[in-house]
């Protein structure tokens, strides 16, 4: 063979060599569940690629969804405890981590967690010391393939019952699902006496923690609480320990599985005050009530009472200064919502914002005792001013003769319900065959114990009507009659 022909082979043996049939990329080592990556003793991490990896029929699916390429890696639990598993996934890799308890050939799934828009996904789970886990990270069927870092920790020991005291101003801490779970303070409580309790988020944080009261005697966490309470809006509860009920309580803080990132919080416990639960302070009608409030903090609501003896137009109105996202609340005194402007939702014909920061709410009302709470959303703050103003609701009707002479005063009667004393406006139309009914003039008069009347000399013969107004007072509300009608007649009928 010539060595042109020496060399031509030779480079057509490269080419094949190196083309991409024949030199595609290996799988991960740990592609198959039976070579799992080792960890080793806990913390570990470990950087891992999904990329060319496959998924075998007889892997496990994912009980959070379904998964497509996977690796898998292993350990075994060094105690009974808690182990808390991270993946963050680089790129565009969009990926789920799956915990399963590995006994023979079989696996049983403990948890998982889909990455989210930030490319973490994180779980937990109740480890059994000497056994066997698996860990797979699988890669969304419909992702590209990527690369990720795995950690695997054993979180601080959770708390143990009471805690540590709650110091008066409360505390801040700072939760995650991989370091520390949770946290618990310890707090005295009386028999009788009513408790706020607040839990809020800190900085920029949303607040993503869960608040829990535990009875005094509490051996573990594991048991269910007393009272549970959520973060920010929700984060506000009373509690008032019944008899032989006083002692040292313990609160809870914990962070929920599908928190993937640190979240700061402000846990605050401390007694109510007359504003703070029931009776409230009296809101006099035609008053104004002035205090502030301090979302971050315990001082998050405060409670208002007030009494309605008769079917009433209620006004309530919140001022505010900055947009504070305040809410305004009416009970009944049997705990029943009447009306809320909650999350700046409004009732039909209810409520309304009238400007930055301020808050009408209008409605009739039945006869009782009511409560008025106004409430932080978040962790808002600021000083606020309510104003009620209650005014009966009142009813008018009115009468004419049916039927008069010309250069006769038809009597006209006017009744309001409930009979009070106030201004009222009667007007007065006629009747045209062409136009209509026109306006003729109006007369005023005032009620007392609720009537009026006065007599009315049409100027000419025709059909003629009247309508009363109840103009209202500061304490009773306007209302309207519909129309009563009388015929005016000559004296000579030719």
């Amino acid at each position: 063979m010539s060595l042109l022909l020496r060399r031509a082979a030779a480079a057509a043996a490269a080419a094949l060599v190196l083309s991409p049939a024949a030199a595609s990329a290996a799988a991960p080592s740990n592609d198959d569940r039976a070579s799992a990556t080792a960890l080793g003793s806990l913390p570990a991490q470990v950087t891992g690629t999904t990329v060319e990896a496959t998924r075998a029929t007889t892997d496990p699916l994912s009980a959070c969804a379904g998964g497509g390429p996977q690796v898998w890696y292993r350990f075994t639990a060094p105690a009974d405890g808690r182990i808390a598993v991270r993946v963050r996934a680089d790129g565009n890799l969009d990926a789920i981590v799956d915990a399963y308890l590995s006994e023979r050939s079989q696996t049983r799934s403990v948890a998982c967690d889909p990455t989210d828009a930030s490319g973490i996904g994180a779980l937990d789970f109740k480890a059994a010391k000497d056994k066997t886990y698996l860990i797979a990270v699988s890669q969304l069927p419909n992702s590209v393939a990527g690369t990720f870092t795995l950690t695997v920790v054993r979180p601080q020991p959770p708390p143990s019952p009471p805690g540590p005291a709650l110091p008066a101003g409360g505390a801040d801490g700072t939760l995650d699902r991989v370091g520390n779970i949770e946290d618990a303070y310890a707090v005295r409580m009386r028999a009788g006496h009513t408790y706020r309790l607040r839990l809020t988020g800190r900085g920029e944080d949303a607040c993503g923690v869960t608040g829990a009261l535990y009875e005094p005697g509490t051996g573990d966490f594991d048991s269910s609480p007393v009272k549970r309470f959520g973060c920010d809006k929700d984060g506000y509860a009373t509690f008032t320990p019944g008899p032989h009920e006083g002692g040292r309580y313990s609160v809870l803080v914990s962070v929920p599985s599908g928190v993937r990132t640190l979240r700061r919080y402000h846990v605050e416990v401390a007694g109510a005050g007359f504003d703070d639960t029931s009776p409230g302070r009296f809101l006099a009608n035609r008053s104004t009530a002035s205090n502030r409030l301090n979302g971050a903090r315990i001082d998050a609501l405060d409670l208002y009472r007030f009494t309605v003896a008769r079917r009433s137009d209620l006004a309530l109105s919140l001022s505010t200064a900055d947009d504070n996202a305040f809410d305004l609340l009416v009970l009944n005194d049997r705990g029943r919502r009447v009306e809320c402007t909650c999350d700046d939702t409004r009732s039909p014909g209810g409520s309304q914002g009238t400007g930055s920061g301020d808050i009408e709410l209008t409605r009739e009302i039945a006869p009782g005792r009511y409560f008025v709470a106004v409430r932080v959303r978040d962790r808002s703050a600021g000083a606020y001013k309510l104003k009620r103003v209650s005014r009966l609701l009142t009813r008018t009707s009115i009468g004419i003769d049916r039927r008069t002479t010309l250069g006769a005063a038809a009597r006209v009667a006017v009744r309001v319900r409930p009979g009070v004393r106030g201004p009222v406006t009667v007007t007065i139309q006629r009747f045209d065959p062409l136009a209509g009914w026109l306006f003729y003039r109006q007369q005023h008069a005032t009620a007392i114990n609720g009537r009026a009347g006065f007599g009315f000399a049409a100027p000419t013969v025709g059909r003629w009507r009247v309508r009363a107004t109840f103009d209202g007072t500061t304490g009773a509300g306007s209302s309207a009659s519909g129309f009563a009608q009388t015929l005016v007649v000559s004296r000579d009928p030719t």
